[in-house]
């Protein structure tokens, strides 16, 4: 495991994560997914664990859910498991972590 720069200072991740949005970037061949509410910033496997739908693309509800685009299943944010009562996998999560005014994620692999 090891920790990357995701933005360099609050104001630059504020400005491209407004509240209530989303964002995807890419490490590798993960495709990870930002999302910001009220509660903070949460990151999460970009690909739905039901059918591969880009979450992304999805919505954000007020419990800090992500709703998937194509079949509204939910999954927390926090811990990646569907919430919808359709028992599929759970989202694989991602810890953040604001170092100096930086935000950094920590992934499964190095460079």
């Amino acid at each position: 495991m090891m920790w990357f720069q995701v933005f360099e200072s609050e104001s630059v991740a504020f400005e491209k994560l407004p509240l209530q949005s989303m964002l995807l970037i890419r490490a590798g061949d993960l495709r990870i997914c930002l999302a910001r509410t009220q509660r903070g910033i949460f990151a999460f496997d970009d690909i739905c664990s039901h059918q591969n739908a880009f979450l992304h693309k999805g919505e954000l509800n007020e419990a800090d859910e992500i709703i998937c685009p194509w079949h509204q299943f939910r999954f927390s944010m926090q811990t990646g498991e569907e919430k919808s009562g359709h028992h599929c996998r759970s989202l694989k999560t991602y810890p953040l972590e604001w170092r100096q005014g930086a935000l950094f994620i920590c992934l499964p692999f190095s460079e």
